[in-house]
């Protein structure tokens, strides 16, 4: 109860300080790091959580160890003092359960878990948007998407996009390519080629003829890490 207690009164910004934070955590005997993220677990076939709410909890404490948890706002909110060795057990829990999970980016302050609770709520709210397929949404893929949801409110999205990315998009409509989907895929592991186009279920030769048609075809120096960050930027934009 004082577990639960102490997350619902940092969720909701009622520690005066870190220094308080910590004291009333190291009081409880509560594992700390530099890493630490949160969890948000839903259940999207029933309303009302909290029915089963300490079963999925027990279960996901010996996935996660050293975790703590809430309910709160008809979510499981998990602290996690590090991030979990493997993401599989985790993932097969929540396809077995149908349940979803949502993970913030890494904090090292106790008194930021409210903010990286919004975050696990927007990665959330954006994933299962673009891939309602998945069972674990983590913030970090859609950072880029956050960001240019922010910029909206404020402005319009085109000044900031590689005008680029929309003559490959034509391109692959006029000549029936996948010249974007594979620039996606080689961005986002540009160090890792064969997971790349293992993603694309093409060959790692078919991967770079393609990369080489890009750069001949639109000119793009993708050395350049200015040149990549924007693309995938401009990318993740699309996606809005």
């Amino acid at each position: 109860h004082m577990h639960s207690l102490l997350m619902k009164v940092l969720l909701e910004r009622l520690v005066a300080d870190q220094e308080s934070a910590l004291r009333r955590a190291n009081a409880l005997g509560w594992a700390s790091s530099d890493n630490q993220y949160v969890l948000v677990i839903y259940d999207q076939r029933d309303a009302v959580f909290d029915r089963k709410a300490r079963i999925v909890s027990e279960t996901l404490q010996h996935i996660l160890p050293y975790s703590r948890w809430v309910l709160y706002d008809n979510r499981l909110v998990f602290f996690l003092p590090h991030k979990p060795d493997a993401w599989q057990p985790l993932r097969e829990y929540l396809q077995v359960n149908q349940l979803c999970g949502a993970l913030s980016d890494t904090f090292a302050r106790l008194l930021d878990i409210r903010f990286a609770y919004l975050q696990a709520l927007r990665a959330f709210e954006i994933g299962t948007r673009l891939q309602p397929e998945s069972r674990l949404y983590l913030y970090t893929d859609y950072l880029f998407q956050h960001l240019g949801q922010v910029l909206q409110t404020h402005s319009m999205l085109t000044p900031f996009c590689h005008p680029v990315v929309e003559r490959i998009a034509a391109y692959d409509r006029e000549h029936h390519s996948e010249l974007l989907p594979t620039l996606r895929a080689y961005l986002q592991y540009v160090e890792q080629p064969a997971k790349a186009a293992k993603t694309l279920f093409i060959h790692k030769n078919t991967l770079f003829y393609r990369i080489g048609r890009i750069r001949e075809l639109f000119g793009l120096d993708l050395s350049s890490g200015y040149e990549r960050a924007r693309l995938l930027l401009t990318l993740a934009f699309r996606d809005l």
